[in-house]
């Protein structure tokens, strides 16, 4: 350790660790992220650390996967963010090379989004997408519908029958909507709206209602009876047929004989 021209200390027993410490670097940009728009990304060190040697930059992250490598050993970067990248990780590298030290920060995406809707009807754990769809249902039958808005922040959701809005069946779950008992007054076009900072969007389908077949109570003849009958008509003609001729034939040959 030395202090000026005349002053010097040498450790040789206890020997000093030192430490030393950089400042930590950040990634600036002009929040919100927003699906769709190109947003400017700045990894940026302290001015002290900065200017004493060379800075090897990188970045790394999912949401990079489509973007040329060349473009990822800048201190600035413009990200076009997706849905997708909503919650994903971006890590910037700095390496002071003369040091031969790396630093890193990482950060969490906060993608905003506008909904994607999809209305689906849940019947016996079976699951049907409706929308742009009619759904045929019988009268006197339990449905339930549910409406999911995939956004970024969440959306608020509501349904409209035939454009007059609907109490949701679940305060608080307002994308699912219930009908005990269908009516056939409960046909039309029924719709899930989204409200959302970056636009509303809506789906509809039409619901067709329709009645269950009647029974019918008319009682059928038994196929075949007929024909029988008419079998056994036929045999009794043809027996007295027979008797007569026999009948016939017995009182000639008599006659005849007596003569």
């Amino acid at each position: 350790m030395e202090r000026g021209p005349e002053v010097k200390y040498t450790y040789r027993n206890k020997k000093l660790n030192l430490l030393v410490t950089a400042e930590k670097h950040d990634i600036q940009f002009v929040e919100p992220l927003e699906a769709g728009h190109p947003t400017k990304l700045t990894c940026k060190l302290s001015a002290v650390c900065a200017g004493r040697q060379p800075l090897l930059f990188s970045w790394a992250g999912d949401a990079l996967d489509k973007m040329d490598p060349e473009t990822l050993h800048s201190s600035e970067l413009t990200l076009t963010p997706r849905p997708q990248d909503h919650g994903s990780n971006l890590t910037c590298r700095v390496t002071l090379q003369e040091a031969q030290v790396t630093l890193e920060t990482t950060m969490r995406l906060n993608v905003s989004y506008a909904p994607q809707l999809v209305i689906t009807r849940i019947s016996q754990e079976s699951f049907t997408d409706l929308n742009g769809t009619s759904l045929p249902i019988l009268e006197g039958q339990f449905l339930r519908l549910v409406c999911v808005a995939n956004s970024n922040p969440p959306a608020r959701l509501s349904w409209l029958w035939e454009g007059k809005p609907l109490s949701p069946s679940q305060r608080s779950d307002p994308g699912v909507l219930e009908i005990p008992r269908v009516g056939v007054g409960d046909g039309g076009e029924v719709t899930c709206r989204a409200q959302h900072p970056l636009g509303s969007q809506q789906v509809s389908f039409s619901l067709s209602v329709q009645s269950p077949p009647s029974c019918s109570c008319e009682t059928e003849e038994p196929q075949g009876s007929w024909p029988l009958v008419v079998t056994l008509i036929r045999g009794a003609l043809m027996g007295a047929g027979f008797l007569l001729t026999y009948g016939l034939t017995w009182t000639y040959y008599t006659r005849c004989a007596g003569r």
